[in-house]
């Protein structure tokens, strides 16, 4: 979460029913900027000499390493430039409990990233209950709706998409017109 500085914060106001005016102290994820800054934010405390392969999106970091000396390095140099700017991160909080033994409690083998379950030491890849679960979700709705929205419909190709790159089926292939869509 981004916090906004008090001369940011006067233009994200609004009248509650009770007519007192509240102004946002953090940038709400809905708005439709949101995103766009907060890619922009993470690019920017990314930027330093790393050890290790990075993953970004939008809000959301992994450090990638060979060794855990590598990726704890990076990881904390991260955390501090994101404290330094007052940056809110979700996992780790800057406490008694030192930096680094945070840390290292959030590093495994074995995790989630963006609908995938990525087993890092076997290198292997498969889709998260969760994605399987929207995937359930979509077939029905797609079986039982009369008529679809084009934004029901890219949703069901864009799982389609995603899903189709882990479990190894070339839905593109096999559906033309999603060939457009890569």
């Amino acid at each position: 979460q981004f916090e906004l500085h008090p001369d940011i914060a006067k233009f994200l106001c609004f009248k509650g029913k009770d007519d007192e005016v509240y102004c946002l102290t953090r940038l709400p994820m809905g708005q439709r900027h949101a995103v766009s800054v907060a890619v922009n934010a993470t690019r920017r405390l990314l930027n330093f000499q790393k050890s290790c392969a990075v993953d970004d999106c939008v809000d959301n970091t992994r450090f990638i390493g060979n060794t855990l000396e590598e990726v704890l390095n990076d990881a904390e140099q991260f955390v501090r430039r994101a404290w330094s700017v007052g940056a809110t991160l979700n996992e780790v909080t800057n406490n008694d409990v030192p930096l680094r033994a945070q840390l290292k409690k959030l590093v495994h083998h074995e995790g989630d990233w963006l609908g995938a379950r990525i087993d890092y030491r076997n290198k292997r890849v498969k889709l998260t209950e969760k994605c399987i679960d929207k995937l359930v979700f979509l077939r029905k709705h797609l079986l039982s709706a009369a008529s679809l929205s084009a934004r029901t419909l890219a949703a069901i190709f864009g799982i389609l998409l995603f899903s189709s790159t882990i479990v190894d089926c070339n839905l593109p292939r096999r559906f033309v017109p999603l060939q457009f869509f890569r």
